[in-house]
C-alpha cells in the first residue's frame, strides 16, 4: 500500500491500466467459458430429452415463445392457428424433414394445460390434441409485464427478457425457437446460450419505432408519454436520449433472427427499416381473422341506428374519442337523437376494469350516456347477434398495427369508418384504391361526416355496393387464407434450412458464437 502511494502520477496510472486490463479479460474469459458450458449443457439436454423423453433422437423440437398463451386474444389466436395449421399438415412436414415435429410451448399459466386447450377450442372454435403440446411451466413469466415497471419500462422489459428466456431454454432447449409475441430482444440471448438454435418469429408491432420517438419530441401527452414529461423541455431531452438508445440496440437484436413474419404493411415497412441488415429474412403474412361466420349475416337484414365498437378497454382504443363522435352527431340535430353507440370490449385486469369506469364517467359528463352502451366481455354469440343490427362499425386507434376488429366489420356488412392510419389504411379499407370498401378518418369532425353519411344512405345503392365490395375483401384475411400462406412460408424456410435428415446439435457455429460473444463483452 505505502508502495502504491508513494509512487507517481504516471506510475499509478499506468499500474491501474494493466489491473483493469487483466481483470476486464480475466472477467471476460470467465463470461465466456461459463457461455460455453451453459452451451454444452443445454446441447446435452436436448439429445437427452429427444432420447429419453420423445424415444426419437432425431425429432425437431419447435417450442413457442409464449408466456401469456391463456389471454385469448388476437395474438393468441395466431399462437394457436399456426399450431392447428402445423398438426393439421403433420404428415407432409414429416416427410418433407424425413424426421418428427415436437411442439412446446414455454407459458407462464397457472392453469392445466386442459383448461387452456379448452379456452381456446370455446374461444376460437380451434381443437388441438393435447398429447402433441407440451407446456412448458416458467416461474419468471411475468418479467416482461409492461405493468411491472411503471418507470424505464422498455429497458426494464427488455433485461426481464432475457431472464425470461433463459429459464424457457434451460428447461427445455429447442431447436426451433418460435416467438409469436414480437419480443426482439431475447433472439441474441437464445441464440447465445442455445448451440445451432434457429429463430422464426411472427411480430405485431416493433418494439420502438422512430414514430414514438417524434411523439416525444413533438411534446406530444398521449398514453405513453405523460404530461408531465411532454410539458417539460429537459424531461422530453432525456426521454429521446433514453429512447434513441433502446432504438439503437433494438436495431441489432433483429440481425439474430432466422425469419421474420409481419403482420402487416405497417409493421413489414418498420421492421425492413429497422432490421434492414435482415430484410431477406422478412415475410408479410396477415393474421387470422374469423370472418366465415360474420359472413353468413344478410346483407339485407333488419338493421337499427347504431354504432358498434370492438376493442379492448385500453388507452390506445381511444374510447374518448368515440364519445365526442356521438356527442357531435347528436348535436346535429332531431334526425340523429335515436343514434346508439354500442361499445364492446374485454376487461382483462383491474386496470380495464377502472378504465372502462372512467370512459362511462366521461359519456356521463358529455351527457349522452342515453345514446350509449356499454357490453363488456361478450360472448361471441351475443357479439354476433349484436353487430347483425347495427348500420356502421367504428374503430379509433391510432397507428392500428393490424385490426382484427375492423376486418370482422367490414365481413358482417357493417359501413367501417376507422382511423386513417397503419393497418386500415394501407391494408384493409385503402380508400385510396378503386373500389372503396369503407371510409378513414384523422379526426371527430371526419368521422362525422363518415357516419352520419353511412346512416343517411345506408339503403342506396352506392352504400349496398360500398358493403358487398367490403365484404368480399374481408375474404382476404380468413383463417383459411392465413393457414395457406402461413404454410408456404413454413415450409420454404423448413426446406431451407433442415432440408437433411443428419442432425446438426453436433456442429459448432464458430462465427456467429464468435459475433454475439463479442457483442455481449463489449
Amino acid at each position: 500500500y505505502m508502495g502504491i502511494y508513494s509512487m507517481g502520477i504516471y506510475d499509478y496510472l499506468r499500474y491501474t491500466f494493466w489491473i483493469g486490463m487483466w481483470g476486464g479479460l480475466a472477467i471476460a474469459a470467465f463470461i465466456i467459458v461459463a457461455i460455453l458450458c451453459i452451451r454444452y449443457k443445454l446441447s446435452k439436454k436436448r439429445q437427452s430429452i429427444k432420447k429419453n423423453k420423445y424415444a426419437d433422437p432425431t425429432a425437431l423440437i419447435v417450442s413457442f415463445f409464449h408466456p401469456f398463451c391463456y389471454d385469448m386474444g388476437g395474438g393468441e389466436k395466431v399462437l394457436y392457428k399456426i399450431l392447428e395449421s402445423i398438426f393439421k399438415n403433420e404428415a407432409s412436414l414429416t416427410e418433407l424433414l424425413q424426421r418428427n415435429l415436437k411442439v412446446a410451448i414455454y407459458t407462464a399459466a397457472i392453469e392445466s394445460p386442459f383448461e387452456i386447450l379448452s379456452r381456446v377450442k370455446n374461444r376460437f372454435d380451434i381443437d388441438l390434441p393435447i398429447d402433441k403440446v407440451e407446456f412448458v411451466k416458467l416461474r419468471k413469466g411475468d418479467y416482461i409485464k409492461s405493468e411491472r415497471y411503471p418507470t424505464f419500462t422498455l429497458l426494464k422489459q427488455a433485461l426481464g427478457s432475457a431472464v425470461v428466456v433463459f429459464e424457457a431454454l434451460w428447461n427445455h432447449p429447442a431447436d426451433i425457437l418460435f416467438d409469436t409475441m414480437g419480443f426482439g430482444w431475447i433472439y441474441p440471448v437464445a441464440k447465445l446460450i442455445c448451440p445451432n438454435l434457429k429463430i422464426i418469429s411472427y411480430s405485431h408491432y416493433p418494439f420502438i419505432s422512430e414514430d414514438m420517438i417524434a411523439k416525444v419530441a413533438n411534446r406530444t401527452s398521449d398514453f405513453n408519454n405523460q404530461s408531465q414529461v411532454a410539458s417539460s423541455r429537459w424531461k422530453t431531452k432525456i426521454k429521446c436520449m433514453y429512447y434513441w438508445t433502446i432504438l439503437l440496440l433494438y436495431k441489432a437484436v433483429g440481425r439474430f433472427a432466422d425469419l421474420i413474419m409481419a403482420n402487416s404493411t405497417w409493421t413489414f415497412n418498420h421492421f425492413a427499416s429497422l432490421w434492414s441488415a435482415n430484410h431477406a429474412a422478412l415475410r408479410k403474412l396477415y393474421p387470422p381473422c374469423t370472418v366465415k361466420k360474420h359472413m353468413e349475416i344478410p346483407l339485407d337484414s333488419p338493421r337499427k341506428p347504431r354504432v358498434v365498437s370492438l376493442g379492448q378497454f385500453r388507452p390506445e382504443k381511444n374510447h374518448r374519442m368515440q364519445i365526442d363522435i356521438l356527442k357531435k352527431i347528436l348535436e346535429k340535430g332531431e334526425k340523429y337523437k335515436n343514434v346508439t353507440f354500442v361499445l364492446i370490449g374485454s376487461c382483462r385486469s383491474k386496470e380495464d376494469e377502472e378504465r372502462l369506469e372512467e370512459i362511462q364517467d366521461y359519456a356521463r359528463s358529455q351527457k349522452v350516456e342515453r345514446n350509449v352502451l356499454f357490453k363488456k366481455n361478450l360472448p361471441f354469440n351475443e357479439l354476433f347477434e349484436e353487430m347483425k343490427h347495427c348500420m356502421v362499425g367504428i374503430h379509433t386507434t391510432k397507428d392500428e398495427h393490424f385490426g382484427i376488429a375492423v376486418v370482422e366489420l367490414l365481413a358482417a356488412g357493417l359501413v367501417t369508418v376507422a382511423h386513417n392510419s397503419a393497418g386500415p389504411k394501407l391494408d384493409i379499407i385503402c380508400e385510396a384504391s378503386e373500389v372503396k370498401k369503407g371510409y378513414l378518418g384523422l379526426n371527430v369532425d371526419e368521422f362525422v361526416t363518415s357516419i352520419c353519411t353511412a346512416l343517411d344512405s345506408f339503403d342506396g345503392a352506392y352504400i349496398t355496393n360500398l358493403r358487398k365490395a367490403a365484404r368480399e375483401h374481408a375474404q382476404t384475411f380468413s383463417d383459411e387464407s392465413f393457414t395457406v400462406e402461413f404454410m408456404k412460408i413454413f415450409n420454404e424456410y423448413l426446406a431451407s434450412s433442415f432440408a437433411s435428415p443428419k442432425l446438426k446439435s453436433s456442429q459448432f457455429h464458430l462465427n456467429n458464437f464468435t459475433t454475439i460473444c463479442l457483442l455481449y463483452t463489449s
